[in-house]
C-alpha cells in the first residue's frame, strides 16, 4: 500500500467547460460559454483507457470552470 500511493500514473485532464459561478481572484480562466460536446468527452475517454500505457492505473479528471456545470 505505501508503495502505491507513491507511484506514477496516467491521466487525462478533460476541460469539459469554461464558465463557473465563482468570480475567484486567483482564477486564470476566460470565462465563456463552451461545453465540450459529451461525445467527445466519451470518444477521448474511451481512446485514452484503450491506450496500452505502461504504468498500471489511469484516472481521468473532468475539470474546466466548474465541471458540475456541464449539462
Amino acid at each position: 500500500m505505501f508503495l502505491r500511493r507513491y507511484m506514477s500514473f496516467n491521466f487525462l485532464d478533460l476541460h469539459i467547460v469554461d464558465y463557473c459561478q465563482l468570480d475567484c481572484r486567483h482564477c486564470y480562466l476566460n470565462k465563456g460559454s463552451s461545453v465540450m460536446p459529451l461525445d467527445m468527452i466519451r470518444n477521448v475517454s474511451a481512446d485514452f483507457l484503450q491506450t496500452g500505457f505502461p504504468l498500471p492505473q489511469s484516472y481521468i479528471v473532468l475539470a474546466g470552470g466548474d465541471p458540475l456545470l456541464h449539462p
